[in-house]
């Protein structure tokens, strides 16, 4: 399903019905982690990617359910977003609607591989993009699949194995980033990205490396490429794993197991100011916990008065392995 709107149609309007009042006109997460329920299972729910669409969010994640603890697969889960304006009360409920990202993931999980780390966004003629992570026999690559539309019929490409580095790594966790590019937004003229950030194990453990993409090149061609620019390193790494990147406008998420955090994985997070990045901020133990926290994603809605941020753990209190939680962030 192509992208027309960005962020403009959450759901409203259970709480909007003739007659209702309007005491609390503007949605808000709430500043406590809570569990994202509706998603989680008593196995292993993490890597989390979402797509606003025309009345609810598709949230896509891996998890090993269906394998009963074993193989990670991705998985689709559309949900719709409700504030009530009447009484200030958030709710979730499985949206009745369908959207070609199931097409896309049956791509990519029909397998015997562990599928982690999903990243969409829509390339020049406005068609779904879906990047993740496959590990094949102790290899890890990240693969694109793509919506191909012809009239009014799309169909999914055949999953494509994309090799940033030269030498065989385990590369991880693509996002797209830079100019005035916007994932949930068909890539145009003036928005294209800049550079892709992904995570690899290339030293003693996982760093965070950034790739510039050449101008005048589509996505999809810089992505099909057999030779890509050599990779940098991103000036906020440690002697520690830094890993699971995901960028929003200007603001780098991440997980890093360094020195000074509460325990495990903490989530981070570092603004790109005047061509480099800003020394990395633990998110604090509202969000963190002694445990482990992985692949942070941030998410804005029109009408909020603060960010999702969404994440990862396996903190005790959840149904089970890791679960996923969301949380209320406003970043400054």
């Amino acid at each position: 399903m192509k992208k027309i709107l960005n962020h403009f149609l959450l759901i409203f309007a259970l709480s909007s019905c003739f007659g209702s009042k309007n005491n609390f006109p503007n949605g808000e997460f709430p500043e406590e982690v809570q569990n994202f329920e509706l998603l989680n299972t008593p196995h292993d729910e993490m890597n989390m990617d979402s797509d606003v669409l025309y009345h609810s969010v598709a949230f896509t994640f891996s998890t090993n359910q269906t394998s009963a603890g074993g193989q990670f697969d991705l998985e689709v889960s559309t949900l719709d977003i409700i504030w009530d304006t009447e009484t200030g009360s958030l709710s979730f409920s499985v949206s009745e609607g369908e959207n070609n990202r199931k097409n896309a993931i049956s791509k990519a999980s029909n397998s015997s591989c562990d599928e982690r780390g999903p990243y969409s966004f829509y390339d020049e003629s406005g068609d779904l993009v879906m990047l993740y992570s496959g590990r094949c026999d102790e290899e890890t690559e990240i693969k694109l699949v793509r919506e191909i539309t012809e009239g009014s019929n799309s169909t999914f490409s055949e999953p494509q194995s994309i090799h940033f580095l030269p030498e065989s790594h385990a590369e991880m966790y693509p996002s797209l980033m830079g100019g005035d590019f916007q994932k949930s937004l068909k890539i145009e003229e003036g928005r294209s990205p800049k550079n892709i950030v992904f995570s690899a194990d290339m030293g003693d453990g996982y760093d965070i490396y950034q790739i510039e993409i050449p101008d005048g090149i589509s996505i999809l061609e810089f992505l099909r490429s057999e030779e890509f620019p050599e990779a940098s390193k991103l000036n906020l790494n440690s002697d520690f794993n830094d890993h699971f990147p995901f960028v929003y406008k200007n603001i780098l998420l991440f997980a890093s197991d360094r020195s000074g955090g509460l325990g495990g994985y903490d989530l981070y997070y570092s603004i790109f100011q005047n061509g480099t990045w800003t020394d990395p901020v633990n998110l604090g133990d509202q969000i963190n916990s002694a445990q482990d926290e992985y692949r942070p994603i941030l998410e804005s809605f029109v009408d909020y008065k603060n960010d999702m941020l969404i994440f990862s753990s396996n903190r005790p209190g959840g149904k089970g392995g890791f679960d996923i939680y969301y949380v209320g962030y406003s970043f400054p």
